[in-house]
């Protein structure tokens, strides 16, 4: 089942999990803090998956924001881990992501990937609309 948490315990857990991601300039400690304070703002949402409501061990997260990026709203994925072993896992965050936005009246979910975006066009629906470049300054 996929549930909206702010405990702390499922918020470290998915630091951790940004430890071992493979999206590189995401501190760990840092997401925890965005996280943290995004929930308290009502500006961060955080889903996980668990066994059932009591669990304690997650076995998937998605952490989102609402963003406007140009004229309509959309929803940000900001990070996204799934248990290798969770199939239909990422379906399931997916639709809870796209219920949650329509609810808001957004009909775009938007992310970043660390890898290849074909799999997400094939597997989720998704299209590359651009891709990010930066540059520091400083």
């Amino acid at each position: 089942m996929i549930y909206t948490t702010g405990k702390v315990e499922h918020l470290i857990q998915i630091a951790r999990k940004v430890s071992q991601s493979k999206v590189k300039g995401l501190n760990p400690a840092m997401f925890l803090k965005y996280m943290i304070s995004g929930i308290q703002k009502k500006s961060v949402t955080v889903l996980v998956a668990l066994k059932s409501k009591d669990a304690k061990k997650i076995l998937g997260a998605t952490v989102f924001s609402i963003i406007q990026p140009d004229e309509k709203v959309a929803i940000w994925i900001d990070f996204t881990w799934i248990n290798p072993k969770g199939k239909d896992l990422g379906l399931e965050f997916l639709k809870a992501v796209g219920d949650i936005g329509k609810g808001l009246g957004i009909t775009r979910i938007q992310g970043r990937m660390a890898r290849n975006s074909k799999a997400a066009e094939k597997k989720y629906g998704f299209k590359e609309i651009y891709k990010v470049v930066e540059k520091i300054i400083g």
